[in-house]
């Protein structure tokens, strides 16, 4: 897998608004463990905060980067 792949899978787990956040917090700690036992460099905790991360945060996140750009 790549960091494409894990991207895409964050993005999804962030995007499943039918699971509260506690449920996606448990499915993002499930796949980062898992993904780490076969990528050893892979940021685990950096893996969960992006699955948490709703629209409106990227968003902010977005804005605040391009503003450090600028």
């Amino acid at each position: 897998m790549t960091r494409k792949d894990f991207v895409m899978i964050a993005e999804v787990i962030a995007n499943a608004y039918y699971l509260n956040e506690s449920q996606r917090l448990t499915l993002a700690r499930s796949f980062a463990d898992e993904i780490s036992f076969t990528h050893p460099r892979f940021d685990h905790d950096r893996f969960v905060k992006a699955c948490l991360m709703t629209i409106e945060k990227k968003i902010e996140h977005r804005k605040a980067i391009t503003a450090q750009l600028a």
